[in-house]
């Protein structure tokens, strides 16, 4: 890779194109957009110029491409230019196509592999919604909200004025195999939604 990577604006459809055909990382576009149009488009994307493909930033570019097409204004950080949205971008170049895809999965998996301290997450989502700052667009599912009593249980599970619990309702999702229901269960929760593991 160039010792100093080139930041470029970048039309958002030459983008687009440019995804990586083979990227495996799964996207929440709603959490991302909301993300992007309340701090900014933050960081660059990276693009990789031997194998003319986008490494890093696929889900900020689909959450733009939605956002553009429902209408929005550009967040901040974004640059229009005769009407075209135009991306801030790091041309890189990698030694192969074997290196770029590598990093394709190391940028995202080294950031899940990191996890939380559970109790520093806990002690600033509280310190944020004491103070009115919005926690609920910050990406953390509504269980991990509950669990930090940052927000009151979910009131299928509160009980009614007799003291009983509402009703609630469930779904049985059976998987082929292990990591199938761990794939499940990852995008149950970064929906929000309540699930749990049997075996």
């Amino acid at each position: 890779m160039p010792k100093t990577p080139a930041l470029e604006l970048v039309p958002l459809d030459e983008l687009l194109a440019a995804s990586w055909e083979r990227n495996p990382k799964l996207h929440d576009l709603d959490a991302i957009g909301a993300s992007i149009w309340r701090f900014g488009f933050t960081a660059p994307v990276l693009f990789d110029t031997k194998t003319k493909r986008l490494v890093a930033g696929h889900g900020r570019v689909q959450s733009l491409v939605a956002g553009r097409e429902d209408g929005r204004d550009p967040p901040k950080g974004i640059v229009l230019r005769d009407g075209v949205w135009c991306v801030p971008t790091v041309r890189l170049a990698f030694r192969s196509k074997g290196e770029a895809e590598a990093y394709v999965l190391a940028d995202n998996q080294l950031t899940i592999a990191g996890g939380w301290d559970d109790a520093a997450v806990g002690e600033i989502l509280r310190d944020l919604h004491a103070s009115e700052v919005d926690v609920l667009s910050l990406g953390f599912s509504r269980d991990v909200l509950e669990k930090h009593g940052v927000i009151p249980l979910d009131e299928t599970e509160a009980p009614d004025e007799s003291g009983r619990l509402r009703q609630s309702f469930a779904v049985l999702i059976e998987c082929a195999d292990e990591q199938h229901q761990t794939d499940v269960i990852a995008l149950a929760t970064k929906k929000g939604w309540r699930c749990r593991a049997f075996s």
